[in-house]
């Protein structure tokens, strides 16, 4: 009997450490279950999260084809229009300082002359959608032309909305084109008078920013920048209706008030100048947008305004060999240059312009070649008469190419740029600085 009571009691002794052993093996299978679960948990979030970041990528894919397949298309459409565009301006110009202020007549041409530079104004709107702007960009002093800007808010906008301005006494230059954020400044405050139908406040903002790995939207930044805000008080916009208010011909206005193209028009000229642009918004409060701007660093003298008078045409006895495929442009060119006492060569196109170089390289002052011309385009023509003679000067003219910058053409070897429509005082000007030169 005792025997069998020793068995039973071996029996159930080592039953009960199977059973611990069991339960052991449980906990640690629990606890093994549990990191495991959170190591889904973590791969989930990172999978989600990569998801969305492929999504907003891929949608800033999307926008990026779509604004350059319209840069493209407003590209093409901008020279032909600038090319018209040229004559009727510089014909205009020209009968304005022969018929006297008090003919009924002046004042026609007068409005002629408004309506052509509004034209012109339009197409720079389309050029506004390429890359590649042919404006120069010089340093600009920002305080100089946001305090002008302010008077003429005055103007702009209606009296029940209020102008409030702070600019940082210091405010660094940037490096950009005085013209095109112009048009930018006027954009955004169309856009935030157009959120203030019953009145309000706008408060335009500038102070340096010096960035150190800030996040801003959803994107991560560093170095120095201009920081110019505007903060409205209107009806604020929507998430959704952020996200796509850079696409080009949106627009939450009605047709007869808006076409879609102002603020795609301010992306395109914001990112040609190195810069971003960010937005929030919330409804029934208003709407802030923030542009970054990046510090001047070349060391060039800052832009001074250019006071325009009546002061005498500068004029010449020089040679001048002018290329242009448009004949009319051509017979524009013609007119102003004897106009104002140069003798003048013209060619049809590049390859023209190169053998009347090469043969009369002798008798030639100066060269004004158009940008985009059959044979050898102005690039291709500027190259070939600076093989034949290094000390050429050329002078390049287009209202839009796909050659380069004007910075990146000059630093091959132009000598000054002039964009079109131009009339006959810019064009005179540039001609005799880069003669004197």
């Amino acid at each position: 009997m005792e025997a069998f009571l020793d068995a039973v009691s071996r029996a159930y002794y080592e039953f009960d450490e199977d059973r611990l052993m069991i339960e052991r093996s449980m906990e640690i299978s629990s606890q093994e279950l549990i990191e495991i679960n959170t190591q889904l948990k973590s791969t989930a979030l990172i999978i989600k999260k990569s998801h969305e970041n492929l999504q907003t990528m891929q949608g800033q894919l999307m926008q990026a084809e779509k604004m350059a397949a319209v840069g493209q298309l407003a590209g093409g459409v901008a020279h032909d229009l600038n090319n018209q565009l040229t004559p009727i301006r510089g014909y205009l110009d020209m009968l304005l300082s022969e018929v006297p202020s008090t003919d009924p007549i002046h004042s026609l041409l007068q409005e002629a002359g408004q309506a052509a530079l509004r034209c012109a104004e339009v197409v720079q709107r389309l050029v506004g959608f390429s890359k590649r702007s042919t404006q120069q960009k010089t340093a600009l002093d920002l305080v100089t032309l946001l305090r002008n800007f302010q008077k003429l808010l005055t103007n702009f906008l209606p009296s029940t909305i209020r102008v409030d301005a702070n600019f940082e006494i210091n405010l660094w230059a940037i490096d950009g084109n005085e013209t095109e954020l112009h048009t930018v400044l006027t954009n955004l405050a169309a856009n935030a008078r157009d959120a203030m139908p019953d009145g309000g406040v706008l408060t335009l903002d500038a102070k340096n920013a010096e960035l150190q790995g800030q996040v801003i939207g959803e994107d991560i930044h560093s170095g120095n920048y201009v920081v110019i805000s505007f903060r409205d008080t209107g009806v604020g916009m929507l998430p959704e209706t952020i996200k796509r208010i850079f696409e080009p011909f949106f627009s939450t206005k009605t047709k007869d008030k808006g076409t879609g193209l102002g603020l795609a028009m301010v992306f395109n000229i914001i990112q040609d100048h190195g810069g971003w642009i960010d937005v929030s918004s919330e409804i029934g409060v208003g709407t802030v947008f923030q542009i970054y701007l990046p510090k001047h660093t070349s060391g060039a003298e800052l832009q001074k305004k250019e006071i325009h008078s009546k002061a005498a045409l500068p004029r010449g006895k020089e040679t001048v060999l002018f290329a242009d495929d448009e004949e009319i442009l051509r017979t524009l060119g013609k007119t102003f240059l004897e106009r104002l006492g140069y003798h003048v060569l013209l060619a049809s196109d590049g390859k023209e312009a190169v053998e009347l170089y090469s043969d009369r390289k002798n008798d030639i002052d100066i060269v004004i070649l158009d940008m985009t011309m059959p044979h050898f385009t102005g690039r291709q023509t500027l190259q070939k008469i600076l093989s034949i003679n290094p000390a050429a000067k050329v002078i390049l003219a287009s209202g839009y190419t796909s050659e380069g910058t004007a910075e990146e053409l000059i630093h091959e070897g132009a000598k000054d740029f002039i964009p079109k429509p131009f009339t006959i005082m810019p064009f005179a000007k540039i001609l005799r600085k880069v003669l004197d030169s």
